[in-house]
């Protein structure tokens, strides 16, 4: 299995943040619009807050047809 440096989950909404934070048993790190660096590990971060950010994996929790029901919200996946 190879070793990442740095994975982010990105959230639709804040609101899934806390959920997430609340369950993680693992150390991670809240980007938000004012982060201007970061180099390994575990980030959580929304949507909208990780435009022009790279990252080697992430993850898309909480993707479903419910949560991501409009033509808009399809757009900002493809992203």
């Amino acid at each position: 299995m190879k070793n990442y440096r740095t994975t982010a989950i990105i959230c639709k909404s804040e609101k899934d943040i806390k959920i997430l934070q609340k369950s993680l048993n693992l150390p991670f790190t809240v980007l938000n619009g004012q982060t201007e660096k970061f180099e390994t590990g575990l980030f959580l971060t929304t949507i909208h807050c990780e435009k022009g950010l790279e990252f080697e994996v992430f993850i898309i929790p909480f993707e479903n047809d419910k949560n991501y029901s409009t033509e808009f919200d399809s757009g900002v996946l493809y992203t």
